[in-house]
């Protein structure tokens, strides 16, 4: 699922790709957490004898609406796949309280799809789940996730259409000043082969899918591209120096990819939305296990006296090539081929190497922007001279962006929308479609710009209020507001400029 950024876009709809039938079963079914970690080399993952687990990081995960079984949910998916229950698992509101937002049938399988994989892959690791009211809230919810001590990396599975000027919504996802190092990291989306936002920030991980091939013991065999996996070419942000040399003309994604192909999907247990266990896919799904996988290379900085990494994406180009299994088969509307590309991005991880590449990188993060002669504005090209802009660890990007430019990126980020909820058929029975709830009904008037196939909107009119589990919370953050975020984010549209 590409799920919303807080208004990122007014309808967010959750990049889940897929719920397969037998819906709610009572088994699970699909890829588990030991095929997984044995596919992509978790297993193998230590630290001079300590396992590569997580342990002593918060991984923050957003999405929108509220799951009232997702602490259930996940005890279940622990115990019946052997794993300890987190640390600490946290369920907060937009703004760290306890109030929850309303209740939400498609929202939960997006959440339960986080929480539980994310959990799968670091299961040592602390889980903040931070609950925007609605996709009108994602800004407000980023901005307390990345302000909260000791989370390392934030998880958004949501994204949407680009706009104009975007650019000028780039600085949310930066690190606090005086905050440890953040990696943001999004859904590319299932749209097949477009470049979508936040996914297309230069200031951000962007996460493709695959279809993923295991022999009977779970080892790798191979991966494809998934044709509805998202990534592309942006229309409006420019060329991190990160990207340099790899053939692109403007910020390219995804940067990395993951198993996403419903068909090749994984098992995920949530009651209130599903009824049980059933199978699903999509980007949202690559995304929280590629947090995870930033969470472990962490922890193994911390064990050597490091710091966590902000802007991990930069650092990922740094990596050698054969940190990766170059996916070189496939399409999305881009060929997969050799090296990076705009299907696959650098490849999907083999963790045993590219983490303790991670861990031993010693180099800056930092990087700098290439500004785009001209912005495509969907009829005449328009110039726009943005500068060159250098973005560190805490730095907020001054643009040059005119009060037209500011009121479209106003216009602009509530379009974003969760990652497609896109169904596929098991064994030949109906074809299953439950995608996330729309946030607004001007986004609902303009879904048909976004509907993939087989995606349909959620019919759930029951509105109860969501009562306020009892959970141990973080410690206090110091919160300063992202000045007007939400005000920012309110004003975009899923239309395309």
């Amino acid at each position: 699922m590409s799920a919303s950024v807080g208004s990122l876009h007014a309808g967010a709809i959750p990049h889940l790709a897929s719920l397969k039938k037998p819906v709610g079963s009572s088994t699970p079914y699909g890829m588990t957490p030991s095929d997984i970690r044995t596919a992509y080399g978790f297993n193998n993952v230590s630290f001079n004898g300590v396992v590569g687990d997580g342990a002593g990081q918060t991984i923050a995960i957003v999405d929108a609406r509220h799951d009232p079984t997702i602490v259930n949910d996940l005890h279940v998916f622990d115990q019946t796949f052997g794993l300890p229950d987190p640390p600490s698992f946290s369920v907060v509101n937009q703004f760290g309280g306890t109030k929850l937002p309303k209740k939400s049938r498609g929202w939960s399988q997006e959440i339960a799809i986080d929480v539980e994989w994310a959990h799968a892959i670091a299961p040592a690791a602390n889980i903040l789940l931070v609950e925007a009211k609605s996709s009108t809230g994602f800004g407000s919810a980023i901005d307390y996730a990345r302000h909260v001590p000791g989370v390392t990396v934030v998880s958004v599975s949501a994204g949407g259409d680009e706009f104009r000027s975007e650019m000028a919504a780039d600085a949310l996802f930066t690190t606090p000043p005086g905050h440890v190092g953040i990696t943001f990291v999004f859904a590319a989306g299932d749209d097949g082969g477009v470049a979508e936002y936040p996914s297309s920030s230069p200031n951000v991980l962007s996460v493709g899918g695959t279809s993923l091939y295991t022999d009977g013991s779970g080892q790798y065999v191979g991966e494809s591209v998934w044709s509805d996996g998202g990534g592309g070419a942006s229309k409006y942000e420019g060329i991190p120096s990160y990207q340099n040399g790899i053939g692109v003309t403007s910020r390219g994604t995804p940067d990395v990819t993951y198993n996403g192909d419903p068909e090749t999907g994984f098992a995920v247990f949530e009651t209130f939305g599903t009824g049980g266990w059933a199978q699903f896919g999509g980007t949202s799904i690559g995304t929280p296990q590629w947090a995870a996988l930033l969470a472990i290379a962490n922890q193994g900085r911390s064990l050597a006296g490091k710091q966590p990494l902000a802007n991990a994406q930069a650092a990922l180009y740094a990596m050698p090539s054969s940190d990766f299994h170059d996916i070189t088969t496939g399409n999305n509307n881009h060929q997969a081929t050799v090296g990076y590309d705009l299907a696959s991005g650098l490849g999907s991880p083999i963790a045993n190497l590219l983490i303790p590449d991670l861990v031993a990188f010693n180099g800056s993060t930092d990087f700098t922007v290439t500004p785009l002669v001209s912005v495509n504005t969907g009829k005449t090209s328009k110039h726009v001279d943005f500068g060159s802009i250098v973005l560190g660890p805490g730095a907020i990007a001054s643009q040059g962006i005119g009060s037209r430019e500011s009121q479209d990126a106003s216009v602009g980020l509530r379009g974003l929308s969760a990652s497609n909820n896109v169904s596929r058929p098991l064994s030949g029975l109906a074809v299953v479609s439950t995608a996330v709830e729309l946030a607004s009904a001007s986004f609902q008037s303009n879904r048909d710009h976004r509907e993939l196939r087989g995606r349909a909107v959620s019919s759930d009119g029951r509105r109860t209020k969501a009562a306020a589990e009892t959970i141990q919370l973080p410690s206090a953050a110091r919160h300063d507001h992202f000045a007007g975020v939400d005000t920012f984010f309110a004003g975009l549209t899923s239309a395309r400029v």
